[in-house]
């Protein structure tokens, strides 16, 4: 299915890159008219490095190296290495590394306070027009692919999901556990809950917080109310 219009900016839109070409200044060479051949660079773009891979496979050493060489700054693209609690357990940059060249969006947020992507893309994009501002290079590095997708081609424009029904799909979800959870998302949207690996609660929990107003919505609010089904949906049950 296509994606709808864009919620947000990303580095290829150009109303970003007109605004980004703008900070900088002038364009980035002329051409001689005498030498067609000659180019003299006045004002070149800086650069914005992407860097992704697997956890331990050398990404953080590999952009301070580049950002000592370049006078590049270093933005975080890690789901884990935002929060401010979770150093050790996301490999975050030590305070060490830090300080050798300046890092954005490490350790900025509370573990209890989940980022989604929408809020991490808007946050980046805000540091990456600053360092463009300073004419400095910019290395985005980080091992969450969602994070680069969504820089590189932006987010569809999805409503959000409230947070009553955010709380009562997590309610449902304890109440049911995750195989009859699922059997009911299978019937509301068989083709996404096939695209949900096992055990992901939160994509579980978001796919039937995106139907709320469908049948499965319905019946889960049924099960909670302790009424029976009214379709061919299997019979499930609240544990007692």
């Amino acid at each position: 299915m296509a994606q709808g219009p864009r919620a947000t900016p990303c580095l290829t839109d150009p109303a970003w890159l007109a605004t980004a070409a703008a900070a900088r200044g002038a364009s980035a060479s002329t051409i001689s008219a005498s030498d067609p051949t000659s180019v003299t660079a006045i004002n070149m773009a800086p650069r914005i490095w992407l860097i992704a891979g697997p956890t331990a496979s050398g990404k953080s050493a590999l952009a301070l190296r580049m950002a000592e060489e370049t006078g590049a700054e270093i933005v975080n693209a890690d789901a884990l290495q935002v929060y401010r609690d979770l150093r050790v357990l996301s490999a975050r940059p030590s305070p060490e590394d830090e300080a050798r060249a300046p890092h954005h969006l490490f350790g900025v947020a509370d573990a209890a306070d989940g980022w989604t992507v929408g809020r991490w893309l808007r946050a980046a994009l805000a540091v990456l027009d600053d360092i463009q501002a300073r004419g400095r290079p910019a290395i985005v590095v980080g091992g969450t692919g969602l994070y680069f997708r969504a820089l590189t081609q932006g987010l569809a424009d999805i409503p959000s999901v409230p947070a009553t029904v955010q709380h009562d799909t997590e309610a449902r979800f304890d109440a049911l556990g995750e195989p009859a959870f699922r059997d009911l998302l299978r019937v509301a949207d068989p083709a996404a809950e096939a695209r949900i690996a096992a055990n992901d609660r939160s994509a579980a929990q978001r796919l039937a917080g995106r139907h709320a107003p469908c049948p499965c919505r319905r019946r889960l609010a049924r099960r909670g109310a302790g009424s029976a089904p009214r379709d061919s949906a299997p019979t499930l049950r609240r544990p007692t």
